[in-house]
């Protein structure tokens, strides 16, 4: 049809427009035959024949269906036709590389967490363990090995002065009696009687210098081994301590246990709509051959004549295919846009519940804390109760030890003064009857008859039963009164013993004590913190 359209139109005239005769009739669609050169006739010869064109190479852009239509709209017809020759191959190229492009545009985002991640907080930060409590080191509860008391009672009961004189007193000097009968020996019995009650007078009948008082009383030894002061040291030693081991509790519960750094766990990845792209449906493109060959003008004025009919053909759909190209990125925006604010809102809501919860976590953290607070002063509590009950009860043993042992020491001391003092008061009592029984006998005449030269040894005998009488008073004051400070010692000695062994019990019972305070911190700071963790 272009050829025969160029082809038949006489030299000089102008061209009609691409589709029409002269007259408007459409052309005829068969080329009239061409003549060979030797059917020409003269004039003919003076036409040269054509440059002829094959079929043009199609400048097309394949890279998209917009850039594919805007190659063709833009081109000339005969670039149009040779595009549509290729339609068939490059059209499912683009709609496959398009679909490819619409796959790899789909948003791809970062997992939402709400919160920021525990890792991602945690880069470039040293991450500090909260400490687990150890168990304290007991104090050092010392008591002194036992010892002996630094002074012993005395027990011997020494008389510091002489025992009565009644070997210092020297018999009477009885002349003897006249001989003879009718002699008158009045007068040598008044002289003779007078002799003995003198001599009688001198003979003591008292012990003036025996003591019958054991001395000063002798107190329980509490030096050295049996020092009370060794509790109160013990016990600065032990409260020290607990004091030390309370703090470090105290601390313990202060630290951080990462209650401000609750945030999610879990390792974040892309994520992607899952969506299964259909291919589109090949458009049913007709075969488009390209006639043989043309000769070159005739192509150009077909290109120039067709180019305004192709225009506006075109035009609809190429304002088709825009609009719905605008229509397509439209939605897409839209979409995107309403995924992004439901993503938004989504994540503003869990950060929200997060951070409630967060905040929820740390409350319980903090009453925790407290809890932790309160039962360490409860430890410390129990551990002060326990030791001052402890404490009043030893010192009021000891005390109360000290208290009966003297009023034992006492009694047993004081028995034994009263039956030294009985006995002097007898055995004096008993030399005084001595000297009145040898009185009464000296005022006897008949005596005087009986003793006649034997006055000496009569004397003697009272002299030898006063002695006896003393030395006994003597041994007897000397046995009650050493018995009674051997009791004594024996009583001061089982008190100082009792003390040694209170204070040791004591000291025992404080190590007792703090190890279970000390045993109770860290059993209380592991539960705590079970409980934190949870």
């Amino acid at each position: 049809g272009v050829y025969s359209m160029v082809y038949t139109k006489n030299p000089g005239e102008a061209s009609p427009a691409p589709g029409t005769e002269k007259d408007g009739s459409t052309p005829s669609t068969v080329a009239p035959e061409r003549k060979d050169s030797s059917e020409r006739g003269a004039g003919d010869m003076t036409e040269e024949a054509p440059a002829m064109a094959g079929a043009p190479e199609a400048n097309i852009d394949d890279s998209s269906s917009a850039g594919f239509l805007n190659s063709l709209s833009s081109g000339t017809p005969s670039n149009l036709m040779a595009g549509m020759g290729r339609a068939k191959e490059v059209v499912p190229k683009i709609q496959g590389s398009e679909k490819e492009d619409l796959k790899a545009s789909l948003p791809e985002i970062e997992q939402p967490t709400g919160l920021e991640t525990k890792e991602q907080r945690a880069k470039g930060k040293d991450k500090k363990e909260a400490e687990a409590l150890k168990e304290g080191k007991k104090p050092e509860i010392k008591t002194k090995s036992k010892d002996r008391p630094k002074e012993r009672p005395e027990e011997e009961h020494e008389q510091p002065g002489e025992k009565p004189a009644v070997d210092k007193v020297q018999a009477p000097e009885i002349t003897p009696k006249p001989a003879g009968e009718g002699t008158n020996d009045d007068a040598w019995l008044q002289q003779a009687r007078a002799d003995m009650k003198k001599s009688l007078g001198e003979l003591p009948t008292k012990d003036a210098s025996l003591r019958t008082k054991s001395g000063k009383r002798p107190k329980v030894d509490t030096t050295g081994s049996a020092d009370p002061q060794q509790n109160e040291a013990n016990q600065v030693a032990s409260d020290h301590t607990m004091s030390e081991e309370k703090t470090k509790s105290d601390e313990a519960g202060k630290q951080d246990f990462g209650e401000k750094d609750i945030f999610p766990e879990i390792e974040t990845e892309m994520l992607s709509p899952e969506v299964e792209l259909k291919s589109p449906t090949p458009p049913g493109l007709k075969e488009v051959t390209f006639p043989g060959e043309i000769p070159a003008d005739v192509l150009a004025a077909f290109d120039e004549q067709a180019k305004a009919k192709m225009d506006g053909d075109m035009a609809p759909h190429l304002q088709k295919h825009e609009t719905e190209l605008n229509k397509k990125e439209a939605e897409d925006k839209k979409e995107r846009d309403r995924t992004d604010k439901e993503i938004d809102l989504k994540t503003e809501e869990t950060q929200k519940a997060q951070e409630a919860e967060q905040h929820k976590a740390q409350e319980e953290v903090g009453q925790q804390r407290e809890e932790w607070q309160a039962e360490n002063q409860k430890i410390r509590d129990r551990y002060d109760e326990e030791v001052k009950k402890e404490r009043d009860k030893v010192d009021g043993d000891i005390t109360k030890k000290i208290d009966d042992t003297d009023k034992k020491v006492e009694d047993e001391l004081g028995k034994a003064e009263k039956q030294a003092a009985a006995e002097k008061k007898k055995v004096e009592a008993a030399a005084a009857a001595k000297k009145r029984e040898a009185d009464r006998k000296a005022n006897d005449r008949s005596w005087w008859d009986r003793v006649k030269d034997a006055v000496s040894s009569f004397f003697e005998g009272i002299k030898k039963a006063l002695n006896a009488l003393f030395d006994g008073l003597r041994a007897f004051v000397k046995q009650v009164i050493e018995a009674a400070k051997k009791i004594a010692t024996t009583l001061i000695d089982l008190a100082r013993d009792f003390i040694i062994a209170a204070i040791k019990a004591f000291g025992e019972v404080l190590k007792a004590l703090v190890s279970v305070a000390l045993a109770a911190f860290p059993a209380l700071a592991k539960r705590i913190n079970a409980l934190i963790d949870r």
